[in-house]
């Protein structure tokens, strides 16, 4: 498992494109999916650092997940999306800067049920496979009626 994470933190080799409107942690989710991890194991690449992974917080079902600078820019490097793609399509992409030890720490913060940022359900499973190529479900936040 040790050449995964070198490989992850290296230059990404698969495009992973977000869903506009996708919860963070379904688009790490389904990147996760691409090579193979647990979302637990892909956050903590993202955010090791000296053998010490940066996440903060329990993952569950209703999990949504805050990444600070040092983090979104190892997540933009592995999905080969631009940081702007990244930001545009994901809401709570830049909402909250999670602190580690350092600025320059990747970290990461996972926030359950009323803490996310907004009502989220299932995306449409048709949709995420014409986007995507694949059938790993997605949630996106639902837009205000």
């Amino acid at each position: 498992a040790g050449w995964v994470r070198k490989l992850l933190l290296a230059e990404g080799v698969f495009r992973v494109s977000p869903l506009q409107g996708e919860m963070t942690l379904s688009f790490l989710g389904r990147i996760a999916d691409r090579y193979g991890l647990t979302v637990r194991s892909l956050l903590s690449s993202v955010t090791e650092v000296a053998g010490q992974q940066g996440v903060v917080g329990a993952l569950r079902g209703d999990s949504e997940v805050f990444l600070n600078a040092a983090a979104r820019n190892r997540v933009a490097t592995l999905c080969r999306v631009p940081q702007v793609g990244l930001h545009r399509a994901l809401p709570a992409w830049t909402r909250e800067e999670p602190r580690g030890p350092s600025k320059q720490r990747p970290a990461a913060r996972l926030h359950n049920g009323v803490e996310t940022v907004a009502a989220w359900g299932p995306a449409c499973p048709g949709c995420v496979a014409t986007r995507t190529g694949g059938v790993a479900p997605a949630r996106v936040y639902l837009a205000a009626h």
